[in-house]
């Protein structure tokens, strides 16, 4: 799917401008997401709030699946969701494939790349998620969808969707990733967390 002429830099410009907006004016936090239910959402708690949330490119982060409350972790090349905790299998490395982006901050509707401890990106083949190898293609790079996006860069909390190169959005099926279907529910649902140690 081509996009119109021009499309991309003014793509650039709006990522300019949500980033002056998040250093100047302090930004939006990202709220985090109610223990009770999917999409309640709660404020985000005040002692929080600072500029260290922002999700900078080459951030450590963890992947919290919405539906289950598990954190995505590598087991082998295969993505499941089976633990609570914050360890190194649960880790990944977010990346945009541009280099010399607006601020180095990762903003909602991004293209990224996942890189698992393994030091292999996520990628999709068909309808199978897999960390699997180092290549930086079509086929690694994911659209960040963001549930009720805010100006400026994404935060720790915030809700996002996976969608692959083929259209479709990663999901958490039993307990392992796929790339099913073009919808947004719970399933597809993840909720990027920070380590604390990063703040």
């Amino acid at each position: 799917m081509a996009s119109p002429p021009g499309a991309r830099v003014r793509w650039v410009v709006l990522q300019a401008l949500c980033c002056w907006l998040g250093v100047f004016v302090g930004g939006v936090p990202m709220p985090k997401v109610h223990s009770k239910s999917p999409w309640r959402i709660a404020p985000v708690d005040p002692a929080l709030t600072d500029s260290t949330l922002v999700i900078h490119n080459g951030d450590v982060i963890f992947l919290r699946h919405m539906q289950s409350k598990k954190i995505v972790d590598v087991h082998g090349v295969y993505l499941k969701a089976r633990m609570n905790g914050h360890g190194t299998r649960q880790a990944f490395k977010i990346e945009k494939p541009e280099t010399g982006a607006v601020c180095g901050n990762i903003y909602a509707f991004d293209r990224v790349y996942l890189t698992a401890h393994t030091g292999m990106r996520v990628g999709v083949d068909g309808e199978v998620v897999t960390a699997g190898n180092k290549f930086r293609g079509p086929r690694q790079e994911l659209l960040l969808e963001v549930l009720n996006p805010t100006p400026g860069p994404l935060r720790h909390g915030a809700v996002v969707f996976l969608r692959a190169h083929t259209g479709k959005h990663i999901e958490i099926f039993g307990d392992v990733a796929k790339a099913r279907f073009d919808k947004r529910g719970a399933a597809q649902a993840f909720v990027i967390e920070k380590p604390r140690s990063s703040y």
